[in-house]
């Protein structure tokens, strides 16, 4: 049935469609099913605004949010195994060595794509030649939860596996859990495991498909193998060869908007160039492949043609969308970091902060140049870095690619560590005591993007002063001195009580100091014109699970005073939080410390050994 409010139309009935199906995977109350696009059955309360939107990859890829994750590399190889054998063999090894429950791989039906649960490696001599043109949703994934089938991997086509990562990590890209149905449960679905990418450069209509071969006298089920060599098809039957013109099939509309050739969020992609077998690895865990699939390496680059071929296609067809005034949704925006979407539907562009805050007088210039140049308006945030706002889509990588020339890097926005926040320190500032700018800077080289369940703010301030509030920061961290007065030095001037802002020294005969009301900053140390105020030792106090925001918690006080300690005791916390928060996108570390005890907490921490 149709409705004409659901929000989906937007993608549908403009042709951006990838028919993927992930949107029919995740419905909770059943009313969406894979036609030959995605069709709703019955009336959708929400009107689309929820799961089935989110999920979709042609609203918004999330490419970025999702490769900080993943942390994928793209290691090229050729194998003497067939396309077919490559995938059923990485299939069968994850189940041999119990890495998977089951697998989902494309199967058939007269040629008809369709998804097949794999729960034993004897299934997978049902599982057709994996690259079969043809949309196939790969609607399995429900079942198999039904099934009670805990981790799968799945062969799927690039925009099957965007929607599969998309889905891997809805609640960091939604900012919520997956929708609920009228009974209050989510769809039940297994773990996502593993990705095996099939290279694709389009998929056809299988009904244009079965027409064109009734036009030749071909039945379908007489079929051995289709090849795509452009611009024919090339079908062969037990006794014969035919050559027929693909454009009557017609390329399904949406994959002239993919410039995914190689399934490039895969763990692993497979596929065939130059009559080659091509191994992509992504993932260490996939090394053992190496010697599995008898790999060497790709030293000629053999997926470039149709790669290039295919992102070509991708900005030939944006352009002429763009030119002619049609719809797009510019999903591709997801791909690049700190860009995000404006109400007008134009974009900002978020730069990560210069270090501590800093910038030079070339970069300043740079960013006002190229605000004038696009006619950008310039917003300072909170954090003191810049945004460029008013970003038309369409120049939104135009914009980037002119930033990358100046080194003006962009990012800081989402789930992830934020630019560190720091005052000037005691390069600059009087009464700093420790070095921010250095401190911040390492930070920045060590953590800067750092994936995290929510965002993560750090905040260096030089002294109790704590001007960029350390204490309110996911980790804060505040420059301290402690003294000591040396009585017999002390000639009761009366300075350092003159200077002292809290009121922590008063007189007898000497100086007294009131040690509830010290903050430790150091400023009677600077005043006292006799040295009675002497230095013990200068180091930091560090706070951990502090926020503002729509909730104000001061962080914990934790034993970190030295900077060698500083940097592993960071990294351990950024462990620690991934793993014991459980919910990406609304739970703070401030949460999760409060959800487990500070204790135990600072257990976890200081049991985790770095490498």
């Amino acid at each position: 049935m149709r409705q004409e409010n659901w929000l989906l139309n937007n993608i549908i009935d403009t042709g951006q469609c990838a028919k993927c199906g992930t949107c029919t995977i995740l419905c909770p109350n059943h009313i969406l099913e894979f036609k030959d696009v995605p069709e709703l059955t019955d009336i959708c309360l929400r009107d689309g605004r929820g799961t089935c939107h989110e999920v979709c990859p042609r609203v918004s890829s999330g490419r970025y949010q999702i490769e900080i994750r993943e942390n994928l590399k793209n290691e090229q190889y050729t194998s003497p195994l067939t396309h077919e054998e490559a995938v059923k063999t990485i299939i069968k090894t994850l189940m041999d060595q119990k890495k998977i429950d089951g697998a989902i791989i494309v199967g058939e039906d007269h040629w008809k794509s369709l998804s097949l649960i794999i729960e034993e490696t004897d299934d997978l001599d049902l599982a057709e030649h994996p690259n079969k043109y043809r949309e196939s949703p790969l609607a399995a994934l429900e079942e198999m939860g039904k099934l009670d089938l805990k981790r799968v991997a799945i062969a799927a086509l690039p925009c099957q596996i965007q929607g599969f990562r998309k889905i891997q990590y809805f609640p960091y890209l939604a900012k919520h859990e997956l929708e609920k149905s009228k009974q209050g449960k989510p769809v039940k679905i297994p773990e996502i495991k593993y990705l095996i990418g099939h290279f694709c450069t389009e998929k056809y209509n299988h009904g244009n498909m079965i027409k064109v071969l009734e036009d030749e006298n071909i039945k379908i089920e007489d079929v051995k193998k289709f090849t795509r060599k452009i611009p024919k098809l090339i079908v062969e039957t037990k006794d014969e060869t035919y050559r027929l013109p693909l454009k009557p099939i017609a390329m399904n509309e949406g994959c002239k908007f993919c410039k995914d050739y190689e399934a490039e969020l895969a763990d692993i992609s497979v596929g065939v160039d130059d009559n080659k077998t091509c191994v992509i690895i992504r993932k260490d865990e996939f090394d053992q492949f190496k010697e599995i699939l008898q790999l060497t390496p790709d030293t000629e680059d053999l997926p470039a043609v149709h790669r290039e071929r295919k992102r070509n296609r991708f900005m030939v067809n944006v352009t002429k969308r763009e030119e002619d005034g049609e719809p797009l949704s510019y999903y591709w925006m997801g791909d690049y970091p700190g860009v995000g979407k404006q109400m007008d539907g134009n974009h900002f562009i978020r730069l990560k902060a210069g270090d501590a805050g800093w910038y030079t007088k070339e970069d300043m210039q740079n960013i006002l140049d190229i605000s004038e140049k696009y006619d950008l308006s310039i917003k300072i945030t909170t954090r003191s870095a810049y945004e460029l706002h008013d970003v038309t889509p369409k120049m939104v990588p135009i914009v980037l690619d002119d930033l990358k020339k100046h080194n003006l890097r962009t990012g800081s926005e989402g789930a992830l560590v934020r630019s560190t926040l720091a005052c000037p320190g005691n390069t600059q500032c009087k009464m700093g005591l420790i070095d921010t700018v250095s401190i911040a800077s390492k930070i920045e080289d060590l953590f800067a993007e750092y994936p995290t369940p929510y965002k993560f703010k750090f905040a260096v301030t030089g002294c109790p002063n704590k001007c960029v509030r350390p204490t309110i920061h996911d980790l804060g961290i505040m420059g301290i001195m402690y003294t000591t007065i040396n009585e017999s030095k002390c000639v009761n001037c009366g300075r350092c009580a003159e200077v002292c802002k809290v009121d922590a020294i008063y007189y007898t005969n000497v100086a007294k100091r009131d040690e509830k009301r010290c903050i430790d900053c150091g400023k009677c140390f600077r005043a006292c014109p006799h040295h009675a105020i002497e230095v013990d030792h200068e180091g930091f106090q560090v706070y951990l699970g502090g926020k503002s925001g729509r909730e104000l918690v001061e962080g914990h006080l934790v034993d970190v005073t030295t900077e060698e300690e500083l940097y592993p005791f960071i990294e351990k916390v950024l462990i620690a939080y991934n793993k014991l928060a459980d919910k990406p996108q609304r739970e703070r570390v401030a949460d999760t410390i409060r959800k487990v005890g500070f204790e135990n907490f600072m257990q976890e921490v200081n049991n985790i050994k770095l490498d």
